[in-house]
């Protein structure tokens, strides 16, 4: 990898300039951290969704009433063990 500042080259897999002490920042370093879903915002939404999914079978009586539980539920997990 080549320093932005110093122009020298680096090890390809290097966090920091060996040179001038620099840390690199990769694009995918980037994407990975805007890409990631917080395991608290997943467990209120799928809690969210979970309760709504409830309501829908005590009011409304539709499939779509199982599918919002189901991915409520699914999703209430997934936030969990991300947490």
């Amino acid at each position: 990898m080549k320093c932005p500042k110093c122009g020298k080259t680096n090890a390809a897999n290097a966090t920091h300039c060996r040179y001038c002490s620099t840390r690199f920042i990769r694009k995918s370093d980037k994407m990975a951290r805007k890409m990631a879903l917080s395991g608290r915002f997943a467990m209120v939404c799928g809690g969210f969704m979970a309760f709504m999914g409830i309501m829908m079978m005590i009011y409304a009586r539709g499939p779509a009433a199982y599918i919002l539980l189901g991915l409520g539920v699914a999703l209430t997990i997934i936030g969990l063990k991300t947490r």
